[in-house]
């Protein structure tokens, strides 16, 4: 059951007798050694898992992250710089080491370097757990024990990727412990592992899996699509331009700035996840026994999610919704609208907690973008397609042309 309704959204994110499920489809490979983290788990575990990380996603963190938030955008302008000016380029594996890069230094301490290097046998193999090894190998990995350890490729490379993951964990830690106390999520997990002796060996991996995997894959989307709405919309992107270049004079934003962005800043990223939100449906709960949503009985065992696009698109709950308008989002015109309306990271005790991170790094790296390059739309190579349905894990091309200002 799917709902697009924001007063059973609400009913659905904040009761506590509608636990989460296993997601569709994962092998069971996957739910042994990266799948016990904070976005599946329930209960007490997850009560457990989320006051052990709670501390590292503070504004004091945040502060704390700031100077490794510039080190690596400047670093990213650094390499667009460096591509030929006025020839189509593929914006999306760009965006995706940059976040990932950024990631793995402000909350890990740990430089993964994919900006310089690009693809290694630690992306592969990420990308390799992300897209599941197929359908097929999925239900026989569910059906038949062992099939994971079986010598066939499909199955073979899931399971040999979840170990490859580990391995990149595990030099993270060693290099993290190596180097001292950073205060970090990394070392909040390590510390309540080691002092509280609260989280398993399984959970440390899987939960630095959840955040390398979600932490930069949704913010890359994001991004991704932002530079394809500034490519299509050159009366926006200049407003935005100017909107920055009033705010921001002296280039670089302070850290409270960004944590209290000015408004039409603000409306942009938040416009943005409306219209191409990270995660277009929350992952299903399961009723633990008959419940009433309004008039409507949910059996027991119902799965129920919520359909975020849809809510985000529907005319009841917004004005024109397909137009892309950066001030609905002003306090003004959001006077007495449902909150349960904006869900692009959920909202309720499940909420991402990863949503401030991301919007602050979205906000920082589109200040100091737009005051370098102009996005222009590409010649040779199809624009994207603005009403496509975003779907998180799946990277697709954004061919944009930049432009430096001069």
């Amino acid at each position: 059951m799917l709902t697009a309704d924001p007063d059973c959204a609400q009913w659905v994110l904040r009761h506590h007798e509608l636990p989460k499920t296993d997601f569709v489809g994962i092998p069971s490979t996957f739910k042994d050694t990266l799948g016990q983290h904070l976005v599946i788990v329930n209960g007490d575990v997850w009560k457990r898992q989320r006051s052990a990380i709670n501390s590292g996603f503070t504004t004091e963190s945040y502060k704390s992250y700031f100077d490794s938030f510039n080190l690596i955008i400047d670093k990213c302008l650094t390499k667009l710089s460096e591509l030929p000016e006025g020839t189509d380029v593929d914006i999306s594996p760009y965006l995706s080491r940059f976040t990932l890069d950024l990631l793995g230094k402000s909350i890990f301490h740990y430089d993964f370097n994919t900006l310089n290097n690009g693809r290694n046998e630690y992306y592969d193999a990420y990308r390799t757990i992300i897209n599941g090894g197929g359908p097929f190998n999925q239900l026989l990995v569910e059906v038949i024990p062992g099939w994971s350890h079986l010598p066939f490729f499909g199955p073979r490379k899931f399971y040999d990727a979840c170990q490859t993951m580990i391995r990149l964990f595990k030099r993270v830690i060693e290099e993290h412990q190596k180097e001292g106390n950073f205060n970090d999520v990394l070392d909040k997990l390590l510390q309540y592992q080691a002092v509280e002796n609260k989280l398993s060996e399984v959970e440390l991996y899987s939960n630095i899996w959840a955040f390398f995997a979600a932490g930069h894959e949704t913010t890359a989307n994001a991004l991704a699509w932002a530079f394809a709405e500034l490519a299509d919309k050159e009366g926006l992107q200049e407003r935005l331009y100017e909107h920055v270049l009033e705010e921001f004079p002296s280039g670089t934003p302070s850290v409270e700035a960004v944590l209290r962005p000015p408004a039409f800043l603000d409306g942009f990223v938040k416009e943005n996840l409306r219209h191409h939100p990270p995660v277009s449906i929350i992952p299903t709960r399961r009723t633990a026994r008959d419940l009433l949503c309004g008039e409507q009985v949910i059996p027991a065992g119902t799965r129920v999610g919520v359909d975020v696009w849809a809510i985000h698109h529907n005319p009841r709950y917004w004005e024109d919704p397909e137009v892309f308008d950066p001030e609905r989002f002003l306090p003004e015109r959001r006077k007495g609208k449902h909150r349960f309306c904006y869900l692009p990271f959920g909202l309720g005790p499940r909420q991402c907690i990863g949503n401030e991170f991301s919007e602050i790094e979205q906000r920082l790296f589109l200040v100091k973008f737009l005051r370098e390059f102009k996005v222009l739309p590409p010649v040779n190579q199809p624009k994207v397609n603005l009403n496509e349905l975003p779907n998180f894990g799946a990277p697709f091309p954004v061919h944009v042309r930049l432009q430096r200002r001069k």
